[in-house]
């Protein structure tokens, strides 16, 4: 009995034994498949193409700054500041060195490259001069350790109204300013970085071009001005030197509104008035929020005169057949003025023969 029941169970024993190597491979399957999937469905896509160039807006406020602060994105760092009050202005943009107000000295940043940003505001109240913020640590405004895009936020001072923060950054990114209501009555100053490798291709590198043709024109003429900035962006080619009216101005300075396509390039015209003086104009762009940080000169000659007027049949064949009359006139009164003077002098010979 025992042997026939061994004999028995024995295969189903061995086919059994293999439903844990099965049920385990499934598993491992399974739970491998959709941690792939999520890791690729958590992947950010970003579409970033803010380009690299200056940014700036706004005017100078007397409302204070009162707080810095920073935080990480999926796609970018993000710093923000805080300002007790409506009015905010700025001017953002990379440069070899940040220099802190009233002074001018260097503001040491770590990273591979440096962002500027002039806040035109003040960190103090402008009333009572007291004091609306005050970092703890002028060099670490934020603790910004182990940042993808961020390596350094630093105070670069406040100084009649102007506040600089320096950022060291992983390198050269596309970046964005805007302003954003509240909470309350605060407006928060909002500046984001590109984390490298979420920019659009060739965003970092954008460099900026401006070009006015002909850069010769007669007052009452128009000329083309093309260049490069920021892609998919708004803009305007800005000129003294331009028509201005209510749909072509600036700042309340003639300018032509353009629109940049995926690479950044753009061209629009811009007509200069009839009655403009003379001269040599600056011409230059603001693109993406900010100035284009280049200008062209355009030159204005007089403009060229309405033609002279010609009377009625007296142009064309008419006009030379005038000419020609006038001449056979002229011509004729001369022969008979010389007729005249020789009969006179033939007639006095002849009266002194006489005598």
């Amino acid at each position: 009995m025992s042997i026939r029941t061994t004999r028995r169970w024995a295969p189903a024993i061995r086919r059994w034994s293999t439903v844990p190597v099965v049920l385990l491979a499934l598993v491992t399957i399974a739970a491998w498949t959709p941690a792939t999937a999520d890791a690729a469905d958590a992947a950010p896509s970003c579409g970033i193409g803010w380009g690299s160039l200056d940014k700036a807006a706004g005017t100078l406020s007397t409302a204070p700054i009162t707080n810095v602060r920073a935080a990480q994105h999926p796609c970018y760092d993000r710093l923000v500041v805080d300002v007790a009050g409506a009015g905010v202005g700025y001017r953002a943009g990379y440069a070899a060195a940040v220099h802190t107000q009233a002074r001018g000295d260097v503001l040491p940043l770590r990273g591979g490259a440096f962002l500027g940003v002039v806040v035109l505001n003040s960190t103090y109240d402008t009333t009572t001069g007291a004091p609306t913020y005050v970092p703890a640590n002028r060099n670490e405004l934020v603790n910004v350790t182990g940042w993808r895009t961020f390596r350094q936020v630093a105070y670069g001072g406040s100084f009649e109204g102007y506040t600089t923060i320096g950022l060291g950054l992983q390198a050269r990114l596309p970046f964005r300013v805007f302003t954003l209501s509240g909470p309350g009555a605060h407006t928060r100053l909002v500046i984001d970085v590109a984390t490298a490798g979420f920019a659009a291709p060739g965003a970092a590198e954008q460099t900026a071009s401006l070009h006015v043709t002909p850069s010769t024109v007669a007052a009452g003429g128009s000329v083309d001005v093309s260049g490069t900035c920021d892609p998919n962006s708004e803009g305007f080619a800005i000129s003294t030197a331009f028509g201005h009216d209510a749909t072509h101005e600036f700042a309340g300075v003639g300018a032509a509104a353009f629109h940049t396509d995926p690479a950044g390039h753009f061209a629009v015209t811009a007509q200069v008035p009839a009655n403009i003086k003379p001269g040599q104009y600056s011409a230059s762009a603001r693109c993406g929020g900010g100035n284009l940080g280049i200008a062209a000169t355009l030159t204005v000659t007089p403009a060229s005169g309405p033609p002279t007027a010609v009377p009625a049949g007296s142009g064309g064949l008419a006009a030379s057949k005038s000419a020609g009359t006038e001449q056979r006139h002229w011509l004729i009164t001369g022969i008979g003025v010389v007729l005249l003077v020789g009969g006179g002098l033939g007639a006095l010979r002849l009266r002194r023969t006489t005598r």
